[in-house]
Formats: structure tokens, C-alpha cells, sequence
């Protein structure tokens, strides 16, 4: 994906989001690429609820949420994610004071 002689161009069009990795894309056409198998391309993701670093695989469990891809290190971690996406959609997020 990387084209030494194409930089990377950094507006919202070039733009696609994995977790909570952003990636940007020196032409339409590299995008697209990405877009077809992101896995193939994407490298590590932190994985949104346990916060663990992996490269998504295959069998990885994974869903959308407000246009952005999320992968999974388990089917347990998806689940809870689905079952609060707004927690988790935030990679700065602490825990809730009580």
C-alpha cells in the first residue's frame, strides 16, 4: 500500500478507519485496495475491549459501528463491544467513576 512517489493525501476521501487505527491513502485506487481486504493490509489493531494488540486473521470475529470496521481478538470481546459500542468505540476511555 505504500508508494514512496504517491504521499499520502490527509482529508476525510483518503481516509479509512480500523479500530482505532487510521490509515490515509495516496490515490483512490490504493484506497480501494485496502477497502476490498483490509486484513491483508492493516497490520496490528488494538482490539477495541481488551485493548490487546493482534493481527486480525480470517476467523477473526468482527462488525461495523458507525461506518468504522472493528476486528476482535474473540468472540466474547465482540460480544461485549455489541452489547456497549458506545463505551468502546473510544480508545481514550477510562472507567466510569462511582
Amino acid at each position: 500500500m505504500v508508494n514512496r512517489k504517491q504521499p499520502a493525501i490527509l482529508d476525510a476521501a483518503h481516509r479509512v478507519l480500523v479500530n482505532h487505527e487510521v490509515y490515509f491513502f495516496g490515490s483512490d485506487a490504493a484506497k480501494n485496495a485496502f477497502v476490498a481486504n483490509p486484513r491483508k493490509w492493516c497490520g496490528k489493531v488494538t482490539d477495541p475491549v481488551t485493548r490487546e494488540r493482534f493481527h486480525p486473521k480470517k476467523s477473526s470475529p468482527a462488525t461495523t459501528y458507525s461506518g468504522r470496521l472493528y476486528y476482535f481478538r474473540s468472540a466474547e470481546s465482540r460480544e461485549a463491544f455489541l452489547a456497549m459500542p458506545e463505551m468502546y468505540k473510544d480508545p481514550t476511555r477510562t472507567m466510569p467513576a462511582m
